[in-house]
């Protein structure tokens, strides 16, 4: 989506990995394979929506007199065997150049909302994440952000190496991870729904606001 103004040259990268582990682990092919619908369907299913619903607000007139940056949604591969797909778009191939990248936004497992519970990581990696998640919470989740990350778990992390502060969203693991029991069924479509309009109110703000986020926590090192 194309930014305006003096704004359009930052960007701001919006990802899911598409990839899940086939046949893995299982005794018998018959009994497969893992669908993945949560690790994550449920991810690239809601950038895409994201997407559609951006662009088309975009095209009507929204935020037709403010300055924007400009967004790329990014469906990345092989992230189960290593981060592999995220790691070669920052390091080899990147769409966007990486020192016009502002923010990372991640969404890996998004499609189990229990209790009204959306996990935020990227805590320490900027300062503007704990008011943005706070004025896009409505109607509220509850809506934890940790300033604790994991390290290689995501493809954020590839990005948080390069010094791009990251937010991710989760909706937490289950007995479900891994298996063939993560099917279509097991997923809560409304809660996606919360999770979706949450992350574009995020999205849209983080699009006009002045300052793009300040990097406060680097990637750990050892």
């Amino acid at each position: 989506v194309e930014g305006q103004g003096t704004l359009a040259q930052e960007w701001i990268v919006v990802g899911a990995h598409y990839d899940h582990i086939g046949f893995r682990n299982l005794p018998d092919e018959s009994e497969g394979p893992n669908n993945g619908a949560d690790d994550n369907g449920s991810g690239t299913v809601l950038i895409l929506e994201m997407a559609r619903i951006l662009q088309d607000y975009v095209d009507s007139g929204g935020m037709a007199s403010r300055d924007r940056r400009s967004v790329l949604f990014a469906g990345f591969g092989a992230e189960e065997d290593g981060l592999l797909g995220s790691c070669s778009y920052v390091y080899d191939n990147p769409a966007v150049p990486m020192a016009r990248t502002v923010a990372m936004m991640n969404f890996d497992m998004v499609g189990r909302l229990r209790g009204e519970t959306l996990y935020l990581s990227g805590g320490e990696t900027s300062n503007l994440w704990a008011p943005l998640a706070a004025n896009s919470n409505a109607p509220a989740l509850v809506a934890p952000l940790s300033t604790s990350s994991c390290t290689g778990c995501t493809d954020h992390a590839c990005f948080w190496r390069e010094d791009v502060p990251f937010l991710g969203f989760f909706t937490g693991l289950h007995d479900e991870y891994h298996a063939p029991e993560d099917d279509v069924g097991t997923i809560n479509f409304p809660g996606m729904v919360d999770v979706g309009r949450f992350a574009l109110r995020a999205l849209s703000r983080l699009m006009v606001v002045e300052t793009p986020p300040t990097l406060t926590g680097r990637y750990p090192t050892e």
